[in-house]
């Protein structure tokens, strides 16, 4: 476990000036607009955290960081889960940042008085259980979900297709959402919403915990079997 921690310590210290600080910016200025607009605004920006470790794929490439990896007494599986872990605990960070932003931008109230019609929107999902703490769950789920996709392909074609892993994971996506639709009706969103429906209503924080539990599981099992493709492509 110590040798994943300082590995994930050296993927955030590369990337510190490279995507971190650009990305608080970016992060503040659409936080501010989310302010005004909505609170559920405030956290959208979450959905592009976990992108800002991709450059590190490009800096490995580049700099051929294999052969110092293979000097070292590091296991392919834990490079790899690192950069996942990365990903997963940067991604954390925003949510946890922007959700705090999302509540005090509650109390202040700005959008409550300059987007009234907004305001009874926020008003009536929140009367339906669509709170904050819930969207953000979601947000985080689709995260790790899309990032667990994107970094098994780029882990697969390497960093220099990655226009193509980004296209390879939408399509993905949208072809898992129409075969669903053509093979099965729909049947297996269906069931995924309903189990979560379930949860949702017996218990918040056991929906909480499955939700961020499988997020958690399925970044890991993405990590696991990048470890392999790993060990294949450097015999």
């Amino acid at each position: 476990m110590s040798e994943i921690l300082k590995l994930v310590k050296m993927d955030l210290i590369i990337i510190k000036n490279k995507s971190v600080l650009p990305f608080v910016f970016f992060m503040s200025v659409y936080m501010f607009l989310g302010y005004i607009i909505s609170p559920y605004a405030v956290i959208s920006p979450v959905l592009f955290a976990g992108f800002m470790i991709q450059p590190l794929f490009s800096i490995d490439e580049q700099n051929d960081m294999s052969r110092l990896y293979g000097s070292l007494p590091v296991s392919r599986r834990n490079r790899a889960i690192a950069r996942f872990m990365s990903a997963g605990l940067i991604t954390a960070i925003a949510l946890v940042i922007s959700m705090i932003a999302a509540f005090h931008s509650v109390e202040v109230g700005w959008f409550k008085e300059l987007n009234p019609e907004l305001y009874e929107s926020y008003c009536i999902m929140q009367l339906e259980g669509i709170t904050i703490g819930i969207v953000a769950c979601f947000i985080y789920a689709v995260v790790c979900f899309i990032l667990g996709i994107q970094y098994t392909l780029l882990y697969l074609f390497g960093a220099s297709k990655e226009a193509f892993t980004m296209i390879a994971t939408f399509l993905i996506i949208l072809g898992f959402i129409i075969a669903d639709g053509l093979l099965f009706d729909g049947k297996t969103m269906d069931i995924f919403s309903n189990v979560l429906s379930r949860l949702m209503i017996k218990s918040e924080m056991l929906f909480y915990i499955v939700l961020y539990g499988a997020s958690v599981g399925f970044l890991l099992i993405c990590a696991l079997i990048s470890g392999l493709i790993m060990k294949k492509r450097e015999i």
